[in-house]
């Protein structure tokens, strides 16, 4: 299979794009990876070739370095593009014009300068979209000639929701990083000062559709001692206030601490490591990667019955909540405080071996080979 795939991720998730390159690779397709100073280029595979267009993404920036360093990405993107003309582009990140005319005019101008055009679409109506934005999506999601989503429920809202074909709609599921060798099961980060509390880990960037504040008020019906983590910057200073605030009336029978910091790829299994149960209380979703990021590392989840969890959570991996709210939430905690045995973090492993991005990207491996 010779046919270069170009993969760009306008800089979205270091593991996701590292991950879906590293297993088109694995599959003998020719890859491309358009990144950033934060790429995990010295995880991918010998054969991907690594431009770094992107440069830094230090959120220390000034808003002027910020602005220039937007322009150059983009400018130098369209002109690889131009120049190279690759049989596919493939946008498996966000759109820099999120879901607005900007997106519209950034899709057609790769349109335009590909051959062909793929984009993965990860929330069918993106997070805290403003109203409205249906008709600009449905302009978005008619530009691509295929369109990749990692559940069948994403799949049928795009062709009902969006009238778009199903012939142009591929479901990949959502992919699993190597799994690692080393550490042992519950030893990590959070182990030591923690003993006999059950230690609670949320991972990610902290915005409001992910329920931080819906798993703080979950303690109060605790009357198990926890020990909270959250791990990830805070992407709204309002929310950011919200979340100090409630964690400084958290009662004194449970720990709370906020790493508001990038956690190396280095370190990331420490800290996942190190907990007894990652909790997702989102919102909203589709799918997520700290939910295989946790089976990676055999940890079981707590997650609200959003999107596509329940298909996604066996019962030996986790517990789906129905309730979506905090005394729901408080529930599951206690409930899972009492069973934890019963959810097997080698079988959750195993699990998530099986979902190994180089088997879950082979679904688009018959495409790119007819792909002129």
């Amino acid at each position: 299979m010779s046919k270069r795939v170009v993969l760009v991720s306008h800089g979205f998730q270091p593991n996701y794009e590292k991950g879906f390159a590293n297993g088109l690779a694995d599959n003998g397709v020719a890859v491309t990876l358009i990144g950033s100073d934060r790429t995990l280029c010295e995880d991918l595979r010998r054969t991907i070739e690594f431009v770094n267009l992107r440069g830094s993404q230090n959120p220390a920036r000034s808003a002027f370095r910020k602005a220039i360093g937007l322009l150059s990405y983009i400018v130098r993107l369209y002109y690889y593009v131009a120049t190279r003309r690759p049989a596919i582009v493939h946008l498996n990140g966000l759109l820099l014009g999120g879901v607005g005319p900007g997106a519209v005019l950034e899709l057609l101008l790769l349109r335009l300068l590909s051959k062909r055009l793929w984009l993965t679409v990860h929330n069918i109506v993106p997070h805290d979209s403003g109203k409205g934005a249906d008709r600009l999506l449905a302009s978005i999601y008619r530009i691509p000639s295929l369109l990749i989503v990692h559940t069948e429920r994403a799949a049928s809202e795009l062709a009902a929701r969006f009238g778009i074909s199903v012939a142009r709609i591929v479901i990949m599921e959502h992919g699993v990083d190597d799994i690692p060798d080393h550490g042992e099961p519950g030893v990590g980060e959070m182990q030591g000062q923690d003993e006999g509390r059950l230690r609670v880990l949320l991972f990610g960037a902290v915005m409001r559709y992910k329920g931080v504040d819906i798993l703080l008020e979950a303690l109060e019906y605790c009357a198990q001692p926890v020990s909270v983590s959250i791990v990830g910057v805070p992407r709204e200073r309002r929310y950011e206030s919200e979340i100090e605030a409630l964690m400084a009336s958290v009662a004194p029978r449970h720990r709370v601490k906020w790493r508001k910091s990038f956690v190396p790829e280095g370190e990331v299994s420490l800290v996942f490591e190190g907990a007894d149960v990652v909790v997702l209380p989102y919102r909203h979703i589709d799918q997520s990667g700290v939910l295989f990021t946790a089976f990676r590392f055999g940890v079981p989840v707590i997650c609200f019955e959003v999107g596509s969890f329940s298909s996604s959570v066996p019962e030996f991996a986790g517990i789906v909540v129905t309730q979506r709210t905090p005394e729901g939430l408080g529930r599951a905690l206690m409930t899972f405080a009492t069973r934890r045995v019963d959810f097997d973090r080698v079988r959750i492993t195993s699990h998530a071996r099986s979902k190994a991005w180089s088997s879950t990207v082979q679904v688009l491996l018959p495409m790119i080979g007819n792909e002129s």
